[in-house]
């Protein structure tokens, strides 16, 4: 008999009103602050990592108070601070978790609490366009010039990058020590992610959802073995900043760009009948399903 299946779903939540945030299904409860800013009537934006008030609820990354105010004059120290930023593996599945290490912060440079390690997707970002950050002294051995921390990252079809940063108080500036290698995810731009299944109300037919960087004409293969003998042909759409309800949304550093929604609606399908299925384009395909 022809059921929705329990999807393990990353979706992406459009929070139309307020802001467009990643929720992913494994939160990282690592990163804290005391710092809690309410909006009656407003859901908080998620932060990329996942970060989390000391008192449990999410940290709303809409909140200008939850980002870093960086120096109007940024210095690059990469070819003389001696300082080895990596990211392992290289490339990754969505959802995959990395390791992000570093060394070489020198006994004179004096590696701070304070000190801050930014994920910036695409890599050439501008430095206060950071996805997300986390403070050095979340690893134990910071202070000695070295640590390391483990994370989940996600596909938002961009190769990414992290920068090791530090503020000079004294000379009023904030300093890039370092680059890490590129991050890349596997399938890149193209990728169709985050599928989703629906039903329209016809028994007869199935609403096949999913996201990807690609504009080519999105397809669904299908059919009642693996040959997956065949094949309806779809629509996508996408939406920028500039048609979100106001601020933060209309704001670039807030707003994520989505990518386009791709959406394929499968009809004349038997009851009681197993479909395998596959989504995406010419371009890239997901791996074989069934409902």
């Amino acid at each position: 008999m022809r059921t929705v299946p329990k999807l393990v779903v990353v979706s992406v939540i459009y929070l139309l009103c307020f802001g467009v945030s990643l929720f992913w299904p494994k939160p990282i409860s690592l990163w804290a602050s005391s710092r809690s800013h309410s909006y009656p009537g407003k859901s908080p934006v998620v932060s990329y990592f996942h970060k989390r008030l000391l008192t449990g609820g999410y940290i709303d990354y809409s909140d200008p108070s939850h980002r870093l105010v960086l120096s109007h004059v940024i210095e690059d120290h990469t070819r003389t601070s001696g300082v080895m930023l990596t990211v392992m593996p290289s490339v990754v599945q969505n959802g995959e978790e990395v390791t992000v290490l570093w060394n070489g912060v020198s006994v004179s440079t004096k590696a701070k609490s304070m000190d801050w390690i930014g994920l910036f997707c695409p890599q050439d970002a501008d430095p206060n366009a950071y996805l997300d950050y986390w403070f050095v002294n979340q690893s134990p051995t910071y202070s000695k010039g070295h640590g390391k921390v483990s994370f989940n990252v996600f596909n938002i079809r961009v190769d990414c990058e992290f920068r090791y940063y530090i503020n000079n108080t004294a000379a009023k500036t904030t300093e890039l020590l370092a680059r890490s290698n590129l991050l890349k995810f596997s399938g890149g731009h193209d990728n169709p992610l985050q599928s989703h299944l629906a039903l329209t109300g016809d028994p007869t037919q199935m609403r096949v959802q999913w996201t990807s960087g690609s504009k080519s004409i999105p397809i669904v293969r299908y059919g009642s073995s693996s040959n997956l003998t065949q094949m309806v042909k779809g629509i996508s759409r996408t939406y920028g900043a500039s048609d979100m309800c106001g601020p933060p949304a209309t704001d670039p550093v807030n707003f994520i760009d989505p990518g386009y929604l791709h959406d394929v609606l499968l009809t004349n399908l038997l009851p009681d009948t197993t479909y395998f299925y596959q989504y995406g384009s010419n371009v890239s395909f997901s791996n074989v399903n069934k409902f």
